[in-house]
């Protein structure tokens, strides 16, 4: 795996510690069997907004000529627009939607799939000379066959959103990281994010 990718997510990691995780509180469940602990919830929220920018990075540090476009919230759609860059010399702009969490419920999952739609047809508009391509990217394993929420990648397609894996990101963007070193990484990243072992 690429050297400065690696560097990239502990520097990630460090940032993320120096946060605070919010903890389970009485009232819920896991309050209720384990007392006060981090709470898993919080922690995944804020694993995944950490690492979209290692995504970023994956995007920078391909083997390609894309050109990055602005992320974060669009003022004039009022949309967080998780990644998005461009192949100028093929006319492509390239949108996904980050995703480390694949099996939402039946409500989120709709929320999502309407947004990246809605977000394609804003893009459809403002570059007109540029095809859309667009697709919701599951990061949380590297094949899609391997997550067990097959309906809700299902359900997008079946709405015009593809679901994408690690594995054809990487090819898209042309960075070679392995299965293997993708899983073994994030192990590696899951030892070095600490308030979880109590």
């Amino acid at each position: 795996m690429n050297d400065i990718l690696c560097q990239h997510g502990e520097e990630l990691v460090r940032r993320l510690n120096e946060e605070e995780i919010t903890r389970t509180k009485p009232g819920s469940g896991s309050y209720l069997l384990f007392g006060s602990r981090p709470s898993p919830q919080s922690l995944n929220i804020k694993f995944g907004r950490a690492f979209e920018k290692w995504f970023h990075q994956a995007v920078i540090l391909g083997n390609n000529d894309y050109e990055m476009m602005k992320c974060g919230v669009w003022r004039e759609i009022q949309k967080d627009l998780d990644l998005i860059f461009r192949d100028n010399q093929n006319k492509v702009i390239y949108y996904r939607e980050l995703k480390c969490n694949i099996d939402l419920d039946t409500e989120k999952i709709v929320s999502t799939y309407e947004k990246v739609l809605y977000i394609q047809d804003h893009l459809r508009v403002k570059f007109p000379e540029y095809r859309i391509d667009v697709a919701i990217l599951a990061w949380a394993t590297y094949d899609k066959e391997e997550i067990t929420a097959q309906s809700k990648i299902k359900k997008c397609s079946r709405h015009g959103v593809p679901v994408e894996d690690p594995s054809s990101f990487f090819d898209l963007i042309n960075i070679n990281i392995s299965k293997k070193e993708y899983y073994d990484y994030f192990r590696h990243i899951g030892k070095r994010i600490g308030g979880i072992s109590e």
